[in-house]
């Protein structure tokens, strides 16, 4: 029961980003991390994932998440209000 759990998660994750984004729509100001080969999760005969390649996608998952982890922590956005006073027209009398 518990090997199919883990496939099955396997499966979504890699799903998810084999169907992810192709190409960043704008730059970013960072750098963007390399891109790492997708990990062969198939099943041998049996149904089970060999434990090497599992602890392998494990240990990249934890990596990922760090990483993540450190790019929120570094995330700053600049919050702006801004009051506009107008006249009878809807033209701006005033910022």
């Amino acid at each position: 029961m518990r090997s199919w759990v883990v496939v099955l998660f396997s499966v979504v994750v890699l799903a998810g980003s084999a169907f992810g984004q192709d190409s960043p729509s704008a730059p970013t100001s960072t750098p963007a991390a390399p891109v790492s080969l997708p990990i062969d999760l198939q099943p041998d005969a049996a149904g089970a994932v060999p434990p090497e390649r599992m602890r392998e996608f494990l240990l990249r998952a934890e990596e990922k998440d760090l990483e993540n982890d450190k790019r929120q922590r570094d995330y700053t956005y600049i919050e702006r209000q801004e009051e506009q006073k107008l006249d009878v027209h809807g033209e701006v009398k005033k910022t």
